[in-house]
Parts: C-alpha cells; structure tokens; sequence
C-alpha cells in the first residue's frame, strides 16, 4: 500500500481457533517467513486467536508490536456480544505511532473490530 509515496507492507491473518497452541505456532512460524525483514513499514492484522502472553505469539510480537495502548482500556473483542478475551490485533513495525485506538460496541461480526489510528514515521 502507497502512503503519501511510502511503500507499506501489509498482512492479514487468521489463527487456528482449537485450544492447542501447536498449530498456532507453526502458523506463527510459517508467517514470519512470509514477512520476512521488517526494515519497512509493515502492519499485520489478525484473529490471532491467543492472549497476548500466549507463548506460541510471542516470536510474532518480538518482530511486530502490538499496538494497543494500556490506556484505551482491556481490548477485549470476543465473542462480540459480551467480550471476555483478547485475541484480535493490529500489529506494527517501529515505523508507526499509535494516535488512539478502540474496540466498537458492534454485533456485525462475532468478533468485535480493533480500530487504531496511526501515523506513519519513516
């Protein structure tokens, strides 16, 4: 994606939703192939399905960080209609500063949305 003339890479995933964590991992490590070098602007946005202190997400967010903020609150996104977990994200390169984020109040998916608001600073 072009932003005012600054190539961003971006990814878009889903994580294996069953309780192990093996196949999350190997997902997790077949992805960061996928990626590869993070020299540039890169997002990833996903259903991680996973907390995240999950120790099988965790070699994503050494290479990406998550970008919720403590300050907007728990991010809780699922199930929608009463959220309990954690498990959506919007990850980043160092390339990015978060101005504010949100989770909507929505019943459109049977998760709720992660908006964040970024600016980029290459």
């Amino acid at each position: 994606v072009d932003i005012g003339g600054h190539a961003v890479r971006v990814f878009d995933t889903h994580l294996d939703y069953r309780s192990d964590p093996n196949v999350r991992q190997q997902q997790v490590s077949d992805m960061l192939g996928f990626i590869g070098d993070i020299s540039g602007p890169t997002l990833l946005f996903g259903d991680l399905n996973a907390p995240p202190d999950a120790p099988e997400i965790q070699p994503l967010l050494e290479r990406l960080h998550d970008s919720w903020p403590t300050s907007s609150g728990p991010g809780l996104t699922d199930p929608a209609d009463v959220p309990r977990k954690r498990i959506d994200f919007v990850l980043v390169s160092r390339h990015f500063r978060v101005r504010d984020a949100s989770v909507p109040n929505t019943l459109a998916s049977d998760h709720r949305p992660v908006v964040v608001d970024l600016t980029l600073t290459p």
